[in-house]
Order: C-alpha cells, then structure tokens, then sequence
C-alpha cells in the first residue's frame, strides 16, 4: 500500500509509540514493509491488523485512536473477538 510522505512521523509520535497495546495486533504478513512505528495515529493509510485469533482485517490508524474505538470488534469473523475488547 502506498503512504504518502506526510504519513511518515518520527518514532515518538509514531502509531506504534503512542499506542502501543495496539501494535501486537499488527499484521506483519500483510503489512509488508510498514511498522506501526513508521506511521502516524492520524494516518488515512489502509493497513492490517491480526486478532488473538489469527483473524486480519483492513483499518485505518486514526480509526484506530479515536474514543469511540471498540478496537477487535471490527474483527466480525470471531465472536471471541468481541468478547476480549482492547482498548
């Protein structure tokens, strides 16, 4: 996927530093190339995500950071997943 260059942030504002109970969930295998340290939490970029469960799914980081965000549930393959939120 492409990430424009304004995306890109240092690793003290990255995705993966300010939130870092979500970057277990990141999926390696499909985010080819991508950390959740080279982008920001406000990022409109797609990127993966895995569950506990071995479920991906295609989100958006600032998605991800808002105070709504229930987090796993947008994993709707696994009724587990919505048992065992993150926040």
């Amino acid at each position: 996927c492409a990430i424009d260059s304004r995306a890109k942030r240092s690793l003290e504002e990255s995705f993966g530093a300010l939130f870092p109970n979500k970057t277990s969930y990141w999926d390696y295998e499909r985010n080819i190339g991508l950390s959740p340290y080279e982008i920001g939490p406000a990022s409109s970029a797609n990127i993966w995500l895995k569950c506990p469960n071995g479920h991906s799914w295609k989100t958006k980081p600032k998605n991800l950071t808002s105070k709504k965000d229930d987090f796993l549930p947008r994993c709707r393959d696994c009724r587990n997943c919505k048992e065992n939120k993150v926040s």
